[in-house]
């Protein structure tokens, strides 16, 4: 991952350019990486796990999607950053647990179940939560969220 980032990075500041045939083509694979990595995590789910480990996604999930959004806000407000720029990093803090983690999890063999059934639960609960947060934020803020 941190070797295709590089090569993409590097590949970004040359003055070259894919011809269109390649570059639709990677965009009809870009387009399908998310579900299929959905898919790949759905796959590893299994119920005793989710009933074994319960508290610990409960409680990962909750430190993801409201500890740390607090903390950015908090972060936000004490060094008074722009509006728009707490709201976008109150919201990235908030967003569910990336599905790369899940291919992280699976090259390195470290914890993949419980790595899918937090996923899972996140990307649930964030439904929710990121409602809350865009609430809480256009109370915050409320002239960032009008439409001029």
């Amino acid at each position: 991952m941190i070797l295709s980032t590089i090569l993409g990075v590097a590949y970004a500041i040359t003055p070259y350019r894919l011809p269109k045939l390649v570059t639709d083509y990677l965009d009809l694979l870009a387009a399908a990486l998310t579900p299929c990595a959905l898919f790949a995590i759905g796959m590893s789910i299994k119920p005793e796990s989710i009933a074994k480990s319960g508290p610990l996604i409960v409680f990962a999930s909750s430190v993801k999607l409201v500890i740390l959004p607090v903390a950015v806000f908090a972060a936000a407000w004490l060094i008074k950053l722009d509006p728009l720029l707490t709201i976008a990093a109150v919201i990235c803090a908030a967003v569910p647990t990336a599905k790369s983690e899940f291919i992280l999890a699976k090259q390195y063999h470290q914890s993949e179940e419980l790595v899918a059934d937090t996923i899972s639960f996140t990307t649930a609960v964030a439904v929710g939560t990121l409602i809350v947060w865009l609430v809480v934020l256009s109370l915050a803020y409320p002239g960032a969220f009008s439409l001029k």
